[in-house]
């Protein structure tokens, strides 16, 4: 997947110039993109698919997940000889690939920027461990109840979606009709990559776009602010479906991973460049970081 994430941004060129694939070598990467997806359709995905389909037919109905509940439209429309042709055995697989696709890598990166943000900005760190241990303590992990109350937590992950803003080009759509927009006419059918960095780093908005300073978003009342251009996952009808799901993830993962370690850089002292690379999505590049458990960090000051 981080294959497939890091080398897809080349490879879409191909969509839109076809006849470069004849080119002789694999210039765009685009032979190994295919190999890893078929690689996880065929060797991930499709074992599961298969058990599903094996249990449907046994007679044991599950629908208590999104493969069992796809398998259960399959059928539905098969029976009924009409409704959406989109919803068939070709399409069950690539449909969990494009979730399981927009759910993991696209997190695991925004965990990877805000650890890269903690070692430039130790005081932001230090603010989460001392809201976290106020407000939870070190006997239990954070849960989703407790997310109301930690406040600053929640502000560095927005500012961390905004900072990095790990899908800048957010995802190709297409116009249904044609459409009139600014004195230009958009046919009907035409790809639009919506540039949220546009937003997401407008001086006009946010004043000092370029500063990591996730206070922008905490109101003078003490709580939470979400101005209209917090666009990460993008907006309108098409915005990302995933968006309660990562968000929900992020505070989970990052508030217990601060409360049980301290991030640090490496004995070196080198920092992780703040410059990214840019595929599928906005990734930073390798870097090294030391995770201290919070009660050697603890032990280690006290002695």
């Amino acid at each position: 997947m981080h294959h497939v994430m890091r080398d897809g941004g080349a490879g879409a060129v191909v969509t839109f110039l076809p006849f470069l694939r004849h080119l002789p070598g694999n210039f765009f990467k685009l032979k190994h993109i295919v190999s890893s997806i078929l690689l996880l359709l065929n060797e991930f995905i499709k074992p599961f698919v298969d058990e599903h389909n094996r249990r449907y037919e046994e007679g044991i109905y599950e629908d208590d997940d999104f493969i069992g509940a796809y398998i259960r439209e399959i059928h539905h429309h098969r029976n009924r000889q009409s409704g959406s042709p989109h919803i068939n055995d070709v399409n069950l697989p690539k449909t969990v690939f494009d979730i399981f696709a927009g759910g993991t890598d696209t997190t695991s990166t925004a965990i990877l920027w805000t650890l890269v943000y903690f070692l430039h900005h130790p005081d932001v760190q230090d603010k989460c461990y001392e809201e976290i241990h106020r407000v939870v303590g070190t006997e239990r992990a954070p849960t989703i109840q407790d997310r109301p109350k930690l406040v600053y937590m929640e502000a560095v992950i927005m500012e961390v979606l905004r900072y990095a803003n790990i899908a800048p080009l957010s995802v190709p759509h297409a116009t249904s009709c044609d459409v009139e927009f600014g004195g230009y006419t958009i046919p009907k059918g035409t790809f639009l990559f919506p540039n949220l960095d546009s937003v997401m780093r407008d001086p006009e908005i946010w004043g000092d776009p370029d500063r990591f300073r996730p206070e922008r978003f905490i109101g003078e009342d003490g709580k939470l602010w979400r101005p209209e251009e917090f666009i990460p996952f993008s907006m309108g009808r098409r915005v990302c479906m995933g968006e309660a799901l990562a968000r929900m993830e992020l505070f989970l993962y990052l508030s217990t991973m601060v409360q049980q370690f301290q991030f640090l850089p490496p004995e070196t002292g080198e920092l992780p460049s703040l410059q990214g690379l840019l595929g599928v999505a906005y990734t930073p590049k390798h870097f090294k970081v030391r995770a201290v458990p919070r009660m050697c960090s603890t032990k280690e000051t006290s002695e």
